[in-house]
């Protein structure tokens, strides 16, 4: 079954009137906060699925080594590595440490497009093939939006209520298209 999320936030009927954008602003942020969620959701999914592993060989060895050598591991289970998600902050420190070296240039690894995801622990990543290794399944597409004021006491105290909800859910089929890399 698919997860379903739901976020919501009430602003006055005043507020709505004085600020033209205010219905746009609230819809954007609902949406941000619905996405980030099934971000969250498939981050659960791929750190709980039991992921072959891929370590920098030696005390000392870089995440960027390890990375490479996941990349190694998925190529040959039989699959084309598209991806490599990884914490911010080891981002970061990958781009610092890349400035002089080929291999990386901020977007992407030796090739694989880079996607900064904040609930990978510090210090691992996951490198895979994405598209054939994962599928997320979604009720409609997008985002919903629904706004009432006939909820409670809301519509005497010109009150609307905003809620954003989707249903998805992130699968990992291939577990071998996969590798979480860390450093020994």
């Amino acid at each position: 079954s698919l997860d379903l999320v739901a976020v919501f936030t009430q602003a006055t009927r005043q507020v709505l009137e004085d600020i033209a954008m205010a219905r746009s602003i609230i819809d954007t942020h609902l949406r941000r906060a619905v996405l980030k969620k099934f971000e969250e959701l498939a981050v659960t999914a791929l750190t709980g699925a039991s992921l072959p592993t891929a370590q920098a060989p030696h005390s000392g060895g870089t995440l960027q080594g390890a990375i490479r050598l996941g990349m190694a591991k998925v190529q040959a289970a039989g699959w084309n590595p598209t991806v490599v998600a990884v914490n911010p902050a080891d981002s970061a420190s990958i781009d610092v440490a890349a400035l002089g070296n080929q291999c990386c240039n901020g977007d992407n690894y030796w090739g694989l497009r880079v996607v900064p995801v904040s609930g990978l622990t510090a210090g691992t990543a996951i490198v895979g093939d994405f598209a054939s290794g994962a599928t997320t399944y979604e009720r409609y597409s997008g985002v919903s939006l629904f706004v009432t004021d006939s909820h409670a006491d809301t519509f005497i105290h010109n009150v609307f209520t905003f809620l954003a909800e989707a249903r998805r859910k992130t699968v990992i089929e291939r577990v071998d298209a996969f590798a979480k890399v860390d450093v020994a």
